[in-house]
């Protein structure tokens, strides 16, 4: 199993008990498009992409509602800590497999 295999996975249980629940599918979306942008590129850089389209996406549904469904800082923080507990996750599961 892939690294974004494992993500869809273990990711929405994650994040499933965090305000980010409904940002799921733009938390996964962010992860991809940052594998394609920097493939092997710095895991901070992938992260900072990853957060930056899970903003994106919750910035652009506060807009529509014309009221703020989530707040954009707290999004990024549990974003953050959701991709960092997903990678580590993932990296357990291989060192186990190894």
């Amino acid at each position: 199993m892939n690294w974004i295999d494992l993500l869809k996975t273990i990711g929405p249980g994650i994040l499933a008990v965090t305000p980010a629940a409904p940002f799921i599918p733009a938390v996964i979306a962010g992860v991809e498009l940052a594998e394609e942008l920097h493939g092997a590129g710095s895991g901070a850089q992938k992260k900072a992409t990853a957060q930056k389209v899970a903003l994106a996406v919750a910035q652009g549904v506060n807009a529509v509602k014309n009221e703020p469904l989530v707040n954009a800082d707290q999004l990024a923080a549990v974003t953050g800590t959701a991709i960092d507990t997903v990678v580590g996750v993932v990296n357990l599961t291989q060192k186990a497999a190894a």
